[in-house]
């Protein structure tokens, strides 16, 4: 009791004031609609505004696990349309598919370099082996060349060393992709036959002549035609679908039918 009265010795006049304020406020809103209606609105709003801030902080802390779940799904479903592609075109098969595909984030990434590397977020504990295809939603990447127990190095198609069997437009060809280690926007394609006739914007694909890589994995757009080898074949410079400076979500693809299709091809 001796706190309340000093309490009350102190602040009463604060407290008497507070009360009839209350007491005034209850007697406006209770005998006037437009205030009445005017702090309904008020207090709506300012809710509304909390709620709409307290969804969008929720969604943006949620935005990782939803991110994860969205890339598991997109690798299920590429890896199943790849899949029924194969299936389509074969006749039927014991197992599920011929590809699976892995989901990875890219951990490091290098552009400027001849001999760049791509490190993903993937090792042996995953199922990731070297050989093994690397592609984006936008195209073919590279190939995974090393593993540890939780990473992988890939090398990407703008490196150097790289090279793979490419189709243009339905075309399959002899021909390999080459990087000249300058514009990571650009690769090369040379040793194309002349009797073919290819154009700018067409369509540059991975082919079917490879254990590694799923055929009709997109690698880019035709930029430029020309004459290559004094004349007796073209080299076609090429715009690479995948934006290589902007990567940070691939999938790691795996051909199950690889170590047989290598027994045959190395028994030859």
């Amino acid at each position: 009791m001796g706190i309340l009265s000093i309490i009350w010795k102190r602040f009463k006049t604060l407290i008497v004031f507070i009360f009839l304020e209350a007491i005034a406020l209850w007697l406006l809103l209770s005998l006037n609609v437009y205030q009445n209606s005017f702090l309904f609105q008020t207090t709506t709003a300012i809710r509304t505004n909390f709620l709409n801030t307290f969804t969008v902080w929720d969604n943006y802390l949620n935005l990782a696990s939803e991110n994860r779940s969205l890339i598991s799904e997109n690798a299920r479903l590429a890896e199943e349309l790849k899949n029924k592609s194969v299936l389509v075109s074969s006749p039927p098969r014991e197992i599920a598919g011929q590809y699976h595909y892995i989901p990875a984030k890219v951990a490091y990434n290098s552009i400027g370099a001849p001999d760049n590397i791509i490190v993903v977020n993937k090792g042996y504990k995953d199922g990731i082996r070297s050989d093994m295809a690397v592609v984006s939603s936008t195209g073919l990447v590279g190939v995974v060349y090393a593993v540890t127990e939780d990473y992988a190095s890939v090398m990407p198609m703008i490196n150097t060393s790289f090279s793979c069997l490419v189709s243009v437009d339905g075309n399959t060809l002899s021909a390999n992709t080459s990087w000249d280690g300058t514009d990571f926007r650009y690769i090369d394609v040379k040793g194309v036959p002349l009797h073919l006739t290819i154009q700018q914007n067409d369509s540059v694909f991975t082919n079917n002549n490879s254990t590694i890589y799923p055929s009709g994995e997109l690698i880019g757009l035709v930029e430029s035609v020309e004459k290559a080898d004094l004349g007796k074949s073209l080299s076609l410079r090429v715009k690479v679908s995948t934006n290589f400076s902007k990567l940070q979500n691939v999938y790691i693809v795996e051909n199950i039918d690889k170590p047989q299709l290598d027994s045959l091809v190395n028994n030859e």
